[in-house]
């Protein structure tokens, strides 16, 4: 599979006071196997300060659903393109590239249709995302095999060089923790090993390292930042119906992120995609399962001519066209 590098100008609308001169951002960070239930009882004990201060600010539930098969690439496809196992297919969970890409449009291809210019970006740690980098849809990719800190740089690069409208981050590390020390079982009563608390903690650490990025580049108050997961675990496994697997946190904050505190109505993995695209002022396919979580969202539509899907594509600015080159990163240790 090759990614090609290409972007120039971009169209944007003006959100609400908070971001009234800014073009807006969309950032979802998955902590790959980010059981919700230990990442709230580490916030309760303050031990996820950036978490726990993002929560404060915006929106957020520890109850968002998964999909069933409740494993990696499954639900990153769901997350990515909004629709359900049933409809993109994908059920292998392990890099196969005579498999080619997913077989339908992700939220990078949607954004990219409405708006050609808009500058899109992937950061991961697992080669099996690969399969998401459809041609042609995103402007920079970067596969990082190291952990949570190291890809958090090459984010903070990207944000600073590139400055893009949506920006996927993926941290593997508490995946790799669960899968080798234990996710812990709430039903037995065992807790969570060790290595899994302190890959949290170091996940906590570079969403910390993202987030001054995004303010020191002037990008927060009109940035949407999603921070989810594809799945939970218990003992040293996931992929079941379980609820310790199925259960993922879903945190909305930034300056286009609604004060709303915690949100009631259940919010599946397939809606991160739509609130993205949403927050981007871009109406999400009508076919797509995923829907906004509006109660998430500050946003001033101004008319209903939005949820009709006839708003142009508001003001027009030029910005620089470098090109960037994806390519494999091992960061040195």
């Amino acid at each position: 599979m090759r990614d090609l590098v290409v972007f120039s100008s971009i169209g944007f609308l003006v959100f609400g006071t908070l971001a009234a001169y800014a073009e807006p951002t969309a950032v979802i960070v998955a902590w790959d196997g980010g059981k919700p239930s230990v990442v709230q009882r580490l916030i309760e004990q303050g031990r996820l300060p950036t978490l726990q201060a993002l929560m404060g600010q915006g929106s957020y539930t520890f109850q968002a659903q998964t999909i069933l098969p409740s494993k990696t690439l499954p639900s990153f496809t769901s997350m990515l393109t909004g629709v359900s196992p049933q409809r993109h297919g994908v059920l292998w969970n392990d890099y196969d590239p005579g498999r080619g890409w997913v077989p339908v449009p992700t939220v990078f291809e949607v954004l990219k249709r409405a708006q050609p210019s808009a500058r899109t970006a992937m950061v991961f740690s697992k080669k099996k995302l690969r399969h998401l980098v459809r041609p042609g849809t995103l402007d920079a990719v970067e596969e990082v095999d190291e952990d949570a800190l190291q890809v958090a740089e090459v984010a903070v690069r990207l944000i600073q060089s590139l400055r893009p409208h949506l920006l996927f981050v993926h941290l593997r590390d508490p995946d790799r923790a669960g899968h080798l020390h234990g996710w812990g079982d709430d039903a037995r009563g065992q807790p969570p090993s060790a290595q899994f608390v302190e890959a949290l903690q170091r996940c906590d650490r570079a969403l910390g390292v993202i987030v001054e990025a995004l303010r020191q580049n002037d990008l927060w108050e009109a940035t949407l930042l999603i921070v989810t997961a594809d799945h939970g675990g218990r003992g040293y496994h996931h992929g079941s119906s379980d609820p310790q697997d199925m259960r993922i946190p879903w945190i909305a904050a930034g300056g286009l992120a609604a004060p709303a505190g915690v949100l009631t109505r259940t919010i599946h993995t397939m809606d991160t995609a739509a609130t993205a695209l949403a927050a981007l002022g871009q109406r999400p396919p009508l076919d797509w399962d995923g829907q906004p979580v509006w109660e998430a969202l500050r946003i001033e539509l101004g008319d209903e001519s939005w949820v009709k899907g006839t708003m142009g594509p508001g003001l027009l600015g030029k910005v620089p066209n470098p090109r960037l080159e994806p390519r494999r990163r091992e960061c040195p240790r």
